[in-house]
C-alpha cells in the first residue's frame, strides 16, 4: 500500500507531515492558499514546490480542498480543536469523509501512531489529509506531527511516486 501525504502548508501540523513525507520520500501535495503564505510570510519552498495555490477562497477553501481530495483526515491538535482545524473537522463531517482526531495532550507518540495506522487501513486510505494547528497555537505541533508521521509511513514501506 502507498500513501500520499497531504496539506495546507501552514506552519506546524501541515509543514510537520510534508517534511515527514519528504524525508521518507513519498509523494506529498495538497492545495495551499493562493498567496502561498503560510502565518510567517512565503511558505518555505521545501513544502511550496509540492502544493497547489487555490485560485481564491484563501484558507478556507485550501481547506475544503484538501478534504475532498483526500480519502481520510488525521486531525492533530493540543487540547481544543479551534481556527483551521475546526474548520477541517466541519469539512469532513460535511463531505462525510473519515476522520480521526489525535488530542495530543492525552495521547502518547506511540498511541498516535497506532491510532493511525488502524485509520488508514480500515478506511483504506491512499490520499491522507494530516491537519491541525500552526505553530503559533502549538509550537511542539511540528516535531510530533512530523515524528508521528515518518513512523506511520516507515510501515507502509514503497514510497508513492508523483
Amino acid at each position: 500500500m502507498t500513501i500520499t501525504i497531504i496539506s495546507g502548508g501552514q506552519t506546524g501540523v501541515d509543514q510537520g507531515a510534508l517534511e515527514a513525507a519528504l524525508l521518507q520520500g513519498i509523494h506529498a501535495g495538497g492545495f495551499c492558499p493562493e498567496s502561498r503564505c503560510d502565518e510567517h510570510g512565503p511558505i518555505p519552498e521545501r513544502y511550496a514546490a509540492h502544493l497547489r495555490p487555490v485560485e481564491r477562497g484563501g484558507n478556507l477553501a485550501r481547506t475544503i480542498l484538501n478534504v475532498a481530495q483526500a480519502d481520510g483526515t488525521i486531525l492533530l491538535y493540543w487540547q481544543d480543536i479551534q481556527g483551521g482545524t475546526a474548520d477541517t473537522l466541519r469539512a469532513c463531517l460535511d463531505y462525510r469523509k473519515p476522520f480521526l482526531p489525535i488530542d495530543a495532550s492525552v495521547t502518547s507518540h506511540s498511541a498516535a501512531v497506532t491510532a493511525a495506522l488502524a485509520f488508514i487501513l480500515r478506511h483504506s486510505i491512499v490520499i491522507l489529509n494530516v491537519a491541525g494547528p500552526r505553530i503559533s497555537d502549538w509550537a511542539d505541533g511540528f516535531g510530533f506531527t512530523r515524528d508521528v508521521m515518518i513512523q506511520v509511513l516507515q510501515t507502509f514501506g514503497t514510497p508513492s511516486r508523483p
